[in-house]
């Protein structure tokens, strides 16, 4: 499984289940004050939806005009999963003599496997070569480029930021809720509880700025690249179904949370909720902003 989707699951790994969770929520009042905030909201769009359920049938979408095959898919699952085990592989014998110590320091392999400062510097490291990669897949298959064709534009980033804002705080007590409920029902105790959070309690200020940097800035927009933008497009070129291609995406999404069972069914919904802002606007910036704000508000709970 790759390193970055489990930063999504950060806050909802440390879910204890109905019985434990007032008392999770007491001890971060940012998450409850966020969690209520987006019990308002949700009420809201289902309001919404009622009175005009039509937008719920996605007809007439923005189209995504696009040449994408299993090829394209294959290439950036690739991507996705290798540039990071290769950060993270062994210096070549005898390199790290030639290498000064602030260098060596800043490498993963200076720090112990599955460590979160040997996954932190992977993020950092990775990121950014997987989303030009990502990016060199992408832009010759889509008929109108990276802007009007895979949606990578800002021509509507204060509408793309407000709807990306809004629909994070609608779905944020559905996942919050789920994550307690199936956590409960799995059992899941302490080994549900992701490093990373760890981390954001016992590293110093310098990491967790990093942590922050990496997990809640670069890896969702290498996942929405990935996921939205390659392979939700992908599937609805073959089968012409916004929807199908919105499940399709999603429960392989949730299922790269593997060992994270009971997070599962929380991220099959936030999946669905990034989808479906894709395909009514066309365009990543909104999803990027669900996916941005999710991922950080699982470490500022934890942090402040």
């Amino acid at each position: 499984m790759s390193n970055g989707l489990y930063s999504l699951g950060l806050l909802l790994a440390s879910a204890k289940g109905p019985t434990s969770l007032p008392s999770e929520l007491s001890d971060e009042p940012l998450l409850l004050s966020v969690g209520v905030v987006g019990l308002v909201a949700l009420v809201i769009w289902i309001i919404r939806r009622a009175c005009y359920p039509r937008k719920l049938a996605l007809k007439n979408t923005p189209g995504r005009p696009n040449e994408l095959n299993p090829l394209h898919l294959v290439a950036g699952i690739l991507v996705w999963l290798l540039l990071p085990a290769m950060v993270q592989s062994p210096l070549p014998p005898g390199t790290e003599s030639l290498l000064p110590a602030a260098v060596l320091s800043v490498l993963p392999g200076a720090y112990p496997p599955q460590s979160p400062q040997r996954l932190t510097l992977t993020y950092l490291l990775a990121s950014p070569f997987q989303i030009a990669c990502l990016l060199v897949i992408m832009k010759p298959a889509f008929r109108h480029g990276l802007g009007r064709g895979v949606g990578l534009s800002l021509r509507h980033w204060k509408w793309d930021l407000l709807r990306g804002l809004y629909s994070f705080l609608a779905v944020l007590p559905v996942c919050m809720a789920l994550a307690a409920v199936f956590s409960e029902w799995l059992k899941t105790g302490k080994e549900g509880i992701h490093e990373m959070l760890k981390a954001m309690v016992s590293l110093g200020p310098g990491w967790k700025v990093m942590i922050f940097l990496a997990t809640a800035m670069l890896v969702p927009v290498v996942e929405e690249l990935l996921f939205r933008g390659l392979m939700q497009s992908m599937v609805r070129r073959y089968t012409r179904s916004p929807w199908f291609a919105i499940l399709c995406t999603s429960v392989i999404f949730a299922l790269g949370h593997v060992p994270y069972w009971h997070t599962m069914p929380a991220l099959l919904v936030l999946s669905v909720v990034l989808g479906y802002n894709y395909e009514r606007t066309g365009r990543l910036a909104g999803p990027i902003v669900i996916h941005v704000c999710f991922n950080a508000i699982n470490l500022l709970a934890v942090a402040l």
